[in-house]
């Protein structure tokens, strides 16, 4: 199997960790949502209503309107998810200690359930019990420790958090291990998102191409290439002075990054962005 153990790595933080990076200031939304929504949106292809999806992940980043093709006039209402970069996650999920085994936890909306279903039919549970499972529970949790010497929060005694972080470290699913694209493109699905726009990468097709673009007579959007890796690991959640701050998680990243694309959401001027999504002139 495709399972590497390593030391925890803290240099690789998770979308969620970078406010100063990722959310516009204030935590008020997420810079790169807002840009290609406001992109979309000052060419008239978003659907009246709509705002960008922020922390809510039951509904697409961002939704435009095409119409099919010049030799059909229909007018489709698309969404779409959007990455800063290849660095970004693609899906999260949380990892809690039940009945003496590692499980995933977390959110309980419709779309946290999917991605819970989707790391279960990988055996993400099963592979983390077998690195994991001979260190019983985390200190982390007194309850779940039964010692009634065992502090938790800002009281955890040092060798508690020291027993945590040797005995729970860095895994890394590759290869037949890891997500496929293809999994992933269903698990898009289920939420109706079928594009994804990637900061320096491009705009791309996922599961399927309901807009044609891929037999566009301007530009073709190719389908999302590359391949997935997935990290699980116990993650630092405060400063470097609040060892005791952390949780375990689970985070979908790129491993083999895809090819760009040659049509880009973010970098494309309004006129190139109509002729691409709007060939009839049906919006305009």
């Amino acid at each position: 199997m495709a399972i590497q153990v390593s030391e925890p790595s803290y240099n690789d933080p998770d979308w969620e960790d970078l406010p100063g990076k990722y959310l516009s200031s204030g935590g008020s939304g997420r810079i790169y949502e807002d840009l290609i929504h406001k992109r979309l949106q000052g060419i008239g292809l978003v659907p009246a209503g709509f705002s960008p999806a922020g922390s809510t992940h039951n509904q697409p980043d961002f939704k435009f309107y095409a119409s099919i093709n010049p030799n059909n006039v229909d007018i489709i209402e698309l969404g779409g998810e959007a990455k800063l970069d290849v660095a970004a996650d693609f899906g999260q999920c949380a990892l809690g200690y039940k009945n003496g085994k590692w499980v995933l936890t977390g959110a309980t909306d419709a779309a946290a359930q999917e991605m819970k279903l989707f790391l279960r039919a990988l055996g993400v549970e099963e592979k983390v019990n077998m690195v994991w499972g001979s260190a019983g529970a985390p200190r982390k949790w007194f309850d779940q420790v039964g010692d009634a010497q065992t502090k938790t929060g800002r009281n955890m005694l040092p060798n508690d958090i020291k027993h945590d972080h040797d005995n729970f470290k860095d895994i890394m699913l590759t290869g037949s291990d890891a997500p496929s694209m293809q999994k992933l493109f269903k698990y898009y699905a289920k939420k109706n998102t079928y594009y994804i726009q990637i900061g320096k990468a491009g705009f791309y097709y996922m599961a399927k191409d309901p807009a044609r673009l891929n037999n566009s007579h301007f530009v073709s959007v190719p389908q999302l290439g590359g391949s997935l890796k997935l990290r699980i690991r116990r993650k630092p959640d405060g400063s470097s002075n609040q060892p005791w701050k952390y949780s375990f998680t689970t985070a979908i990243k790129v491993d083999r990054k895809p090819e760009k694309s040659p049509i880009d959401l973010e970098q494309w001027d309004d006129d190139s962005l109509l002729k691409e999504l709007d060939p009839s002139g049906m919006m305009g």
